[in-house]
């Protein structure tokens, strides 16, 4: 089963004007979640797919989701723990 992932480089907070090709608002990215919902997409787990346990209810069509650059972007860290923080 083919699967779309979109890559999605770093958040901004609302109060910044616009998003660029790089930097996506959280609001946009809202939006752009609200708007894939409704086109029939649902989220699964990038390590579910390449397992070969996928799975999205009839009429559904699998979306995964990654983030680049996630930790040297300073978005989140990992603490002692292994916990993420922001």
């Amino acid at each position: 089963m083919q699967v779309q992932i979109l890559v999605y480089h770093r958040f901004l907070p609302d109060h910044y004007k616009y998003s660029t090709k790089v930097k996506t608002r959280l609001g946009d990215f809202r939006a752009h979640l609200e708007s894939l919902y409704s086109g029939g997409y649902s989220l699964v787990s990038l390590s579910d797919w390449l397992e070969g346990n996928l799975y999205v209810s009839e009429g559904r069509r699998p979306l995964i989701l990654t983030i680049d650059d996630l930790f040297f972007a300073d978005q989140i860290s990992l603490t002692e723990g292994g916990g993420a923080e922001p």
